[in-house]
């Protein structure tokens, strides 16, 4: 929201809450928000970022999108980009044992509540083993987002 709000180019969304009906309803309010405090429209397509059956698992955990900045005073209205990452348990990557043996061992991996704050050590490292590889990943496949930027 602060990011639209002072018209960023380019934007990195990360969606770590609990969500496991993947409802998008964080996103939802956020880019409903937007367009009605700053008249500014994101669309983001978020259908390779749902299971494709109930219980599975989606095949990408991030997409990009874009951000329609409407005409502000003398400012000219331009489109952005951004990179939204929503965490899960994607196909498109090779998941190591742990992560899926930890998921194996707990269902509701990783939309666990955020209310549990007393992470176990096994825990702690499926979730930071699977945030690295799906940050790395996101960054990787948003390469061309951002090769405008390198050359400015």
């Amino acid at each position: 929201y602060e990011l639209v709000r002072r018209r960023c180019r380019y934007i990195v969304a990360v969606d770590a809450g609990a969500d496991p009906g993947m409802g998008f309803g964080d996103l939802g309010n956020a880019v409903r928000r937007c367009r009605v405090d700053f008249g500014v429209d994101i669309r983001i397509d978020l259908n390779e970022l749902q299971p494709t059956e109930p219980g599975g698992r989606p095949q990408r955990c991030s997409v990009v999108g874009e951000v329609d900045y409407p005409r502000q005073g003398d400012a000219e209205g331009f489109t952005g980009r951004i990179l939204f990452i929503k965490l899960g348990l994607p196909t498109e990557l090779p998941l190591p044992a742990d992560i899926l043996a930890y998921a194996r061992e707990q269902p509701r991996f990783p939309h666990q509540p955020t209310t549990d704050q007393w992470f176990t050590e096994a825990q702690f490292e499926s979730y930071r083993q699977l945030g690295f590889l799906i940050g790395a990943n996101a960054l990787q496949s948003a390469k061309a987002m951002f090769a405008d930027i390198r050359s400015k």
